[in-house]
């Protein structure tokens, strides 16, 4: 019996497409994926303190934690299943458990590409550099998902989204927050 969450035909087939690109392209594809990984979000918001972006450093680690807690109390919410080499009509490249939907590796990648872009947000050129790196970084790891064989291209699209919700709730309490700390100071 379908219910709500299982995959649509065109998922289906889109997924199985991607699955069969050819093998060359997964090494650059698995090494990008790792962006939605919680230890590139640490590596980078270390980065970020040690070369004295203090407070851009700490809003990535705090973007990063509510994008994956996010994912994972929705994944628990919506049980949607993973695909399995039966839906895509090849051997799976990852062996990933757990639920589907959201997927966590593009809700984490897209809070650390928009919350690392907002923090360094200057010179015209700088940020249309960095925007187009991030939107490519992104758009990659969530074609990685699917190239793995999981994901289907809802749980990514969702992830984008609930990512870029994560990371906007972060930066505008963190503004908040900053308005507040100037304020008090002023009095």
């Amino acid at each position: 019996m379908a219910t709500a969450f299982d995959p649509f035909a065109w998922e289906v087939a889109w997924t199985s497409d991607v699955a069969r690109w050819p093998r060359w392209i997964g090494l650059p594809l698995e090494i990008v994926m790792q962006t939605g990984t919680r230890w590139v979000v640490v590596v980078v918001a270390a980065f970020l303190i040690g070369v004295g972006r203090v407070r851009l450093g700490l809003t990535v680690a705090v973007a990063g934690a509510v994008a994956w807690i996010a994912s994972r109390l929705l994944k628990d919410v919506f049980d949607r299943p993973r695909p399995t080499m039966s839906d895509i009509g090849r051997p799976l490249r990852e062996a990933a458990d757990g639920f589907a939907f959201p997927s966590s590796h593009a809700t984490i990648a897209t809070a650390l590409v928009v919350t690392v872009v907002a923090g360094l947000w200057g010179a015209r050129r700088a940020r249309q550099i960095a925007v187009g790196v991030g939107a490519l970084v992104v758009v990659a790891t969530c074609l990685s998902r699917l190239y793995v064989g999981a994901h289907w291209p809802l749980d990514v699209l969702a992830g984008t989204g609930l990512g870029l919700a994560a990371s906007a709730l972060v930066l505008a309490a963190v503004e908040v927050a900053l308005r507040v700390w100037e304020t008090r100071q002023l009095t």
